[in-house]
């Protein structure tokens, strides 16, 4: 038979801290990303993924560039040249990276086996 015990414990909180939900942190996490734009250097780095691998995979792909480049209503911003560079919605590139993983994943496996089947 399982013995159960209940304790009663009393924890101080130091006055520079405080306790919320994980919901409410969520949320304060996520409203601090409202507004903010990203470059193609911030998005790599918290994809994890290599330029060319986002570039082929995402950025050129067009799939996905009918629905994130801004000139269709999206939330990326092309270069047009010269010294432009891709400029990212920051709060619109998580939620979409997020709904798209799978697939996005996917159609990586399909360019490899392109790749791979050019070669043979």
């Amino acid at each position: 038979m399982i013995k159960t015990l209940n304790i009663n414990a009393t924890i101080d909180i130091p006055p520079d801290h405080v306790l919320i939900t994980r919901v409410e942190y969520e949320e304060m996490r996520e409203s601090d990303q409202i507004g903010r734009w990203w470059t193609l250097d911030k998005v790599l780095d918290r994809t994890n993924r290599k330029r060319d691998w986002f570039k082929l995979n995402i950025l050129d792909n067009p799939k996905y560039r009918r629905v994130i480049d801004v000139n269709n209503g999206g939330f990326v911003k092309y270069p047009k040249g010269g010294g432009d560079s891709y400029l990212f919605l920051a709060t619109k590139t998580m939620q979409f990276l997020e709904d798209n993983f799978t697939n996005i994943l996917k159609n990586q496996e399909v360019e490899k086996d392109k790749k791979e089947e050019t070669k043979k």
